[in-house]
């Protein structure tokens, strides 16, 4: 699924909160796993964004792009810039949703130098390099 927030809980233990609608198909596979991986996307990655974020094209998921079976059985994408490989440590239920803390196992850095794809006014979009002079 394509999260569109992803909130960082605490660094020790490193904990991760992923909020997951309960019609999501993820929800139950992450609910019965325990474990899920995040994918930091870059720009270059959008057509991987349109892929997972309709449900219509839920078949095409993992047919395009480099993916990689994690130790936890979570899968990573080669284009990310970081994956965070989390076990579920508790999930809170919260009327539509699940809110599953997940304590990152293991960080990966993929793609390190990509820029970052970020969600802002209903549309992705990515940071440009500033120049800071003084």
């Amino acid at each position: 699924m394509i999260a569109t927030a992803v909130t960082s809980v605490s660094t020790a233990p490193p904990t991760l909160l992923i909020c997951v609608n309960r019609s999501a198909s993820l929800f139950e596979m992450v609910q019965e796993s325990g474990h899920f991986c995040v994918n930091v996307l870059g720009a270059g990655a959008l057509g991987l964004v349109e892929q997972f974020s309709n449900s219509k094209r839920r078949e095409e998921r993992f047919q395009s792009g480099d993916w990689t079976m994690l130790p936890s059985g979570s899968p990573m994408c080669a284009e990310a810039l970081v994956a965070f490989d989390c076990t579920v440590a508790k999930v809170v239920d919260w009327h539509t949703h699940g809110i599953f803390l997940g304590e990152v196992q293991g960080v990966l850095h993929p793609q390190a130098n990509a820029r970052p794809l970020l969600y802002m006014d209903q549309g992705f979009h990515h940071l440009a390099a500033l120049a800071v002079t003084s």
